[in-house]
């Protein structure tokens, strides 16, 4: 048995070929948390214990063709996030100097103007953010054959292409969403789907008290993001 980890593919992968393995999923196995003694020694201990008892929630072990599907999408978003990091570097740079515009500094014709308009932002400014323009437009390609492969995937699937039905659902939330849900069949009923989502409201109940906070939140960061974006 495991721990769910940012790494334990691998070693669930190596150990599965010879023994049964468990992933427990640190977030509802609460027993370690509260343990007085914390090391690796005494948590491997408590959770044989629990296992022994059932009591281990188990965590969901994707197949390596959703991961490759999973790596595939997360990728493209860390990707876009990095390349918006740098575009903020740029405007921060021109607001540091008082550069004032209504053109995209970052098109082909935005370039042009600000060269043809000898905005100079000093030796180190013009070298920055040549730069920072430069590292956008690497990763702008790198964005774009992820972005080939992405509709590849996703045109080859039927749960893809069938949520593309939807209006503003595209290959891309397509595959993320199929994706990070995993085998739908997994779940029982769509509340089940709602739950993993984080969507479901908070409820703490005491007596006859009941109160409902936020969604939860539980669970998968990406397919809320990514629902809000197609919304």
């Amino acid at each position: 048995m495991i721990k769910a980890t940012s790494n334990y593919y691998t070693v669930y992968d190596t150990l599965d070929e010879h023994l049964d393995v468990v992933v427990a999923d640190p977030s509802q196995t609460k027993a370690i948390g509260y343990a007085e003694v914390k090391n690796d020694r005494p948590d491997a201990k408590l959770l044989a214990q629990l296992r022994r008892a059932g009591m281990i929630a188990e965590s969901y072990i994707p197949s390596e063709e959703l991961r490759q599907r999973r790596a595939l999408v997360r990728g493209r978003k860390r990707l876009v996030e990095k390349r918006t990091d740098f575009k903020n570097e740029v405007h921060a740079l021109l607001d540091k100097h008082g550069i004032t515009y209504d053109w995209d500094p970052f098109s082909v014709n935005g370039r042009d103007i600000r060269a043809g308009e000898d905005v100079s932002l000093g030796v180190v400014g013009d070298q920055s953010i040549e730069s920072f323009l430069s590292i956008i437009d690497e990763l702008t390609a790198r964005i774009e054959e992820l972005e080939s492969l992405i509709e590849e995937t996703a045109s080859s699937l039927e749960e893809a292409q069938l949520l593309m039905t939807i209006p503003s659902v595209s290959f891309y939330s397509s595959l993320l969403i199929t994706s990070e849900i995993g085998e739908i069949d997994r779940f029982d009923e769509a509340k089940q789907v709602v739950s993993y989502l984080g969507l479901d409201p908070a409820v703490r109940e005491s007596g006859d008290s009941r109160t409902e906070g936020s969604i939860s939140k539980r669970e998968s960061g990406e397919l809320r993001w990514i629902l809000v974006q197609c919304v």
